[in-house]
């Protein structure tokens, strides 16, 4: 399943059988982000972190957009717990 929310393409994915070799790609290119699933709680929130995003760009708090997306899914503040809860 996929759609596009504003700028970005978001996808779900289930049984993912190869996240670690996604997640290393994923760190390597910093073109897409990868997250937990289970964490999103609905479409809105995934809908409400990206507009933040993008109207918060030039004020990001970590050193790329994929970080900061985490960080704005993220109930906490704290960027080391949300990587660690997000990813």
């Amino acid at each position: 399943m996929s759609e596009r929310i504003g700028d970005w393409v978001v996808a779900a994915f289930a049984d993912v059988k190869n996240a670690n070799e996604l997640l290393e790609r994923a760190n390597r290119e910093n073109s897409y982000c990868l997250l937990d699933g289970t964490m999103v709680l609905s479409r809105l929130h995934l809908a409400t972190a990206l507009h933040r995003l993008k109207t918060t760009r030039h004020k990001m708090r970590t050193r790329s957009v994929v970080s900061e997306l985490i960080v704005m899914v993220s109930p906490t503040k704290n960027i080391t717990e949300a990587n660690n809860n997000f990813c």
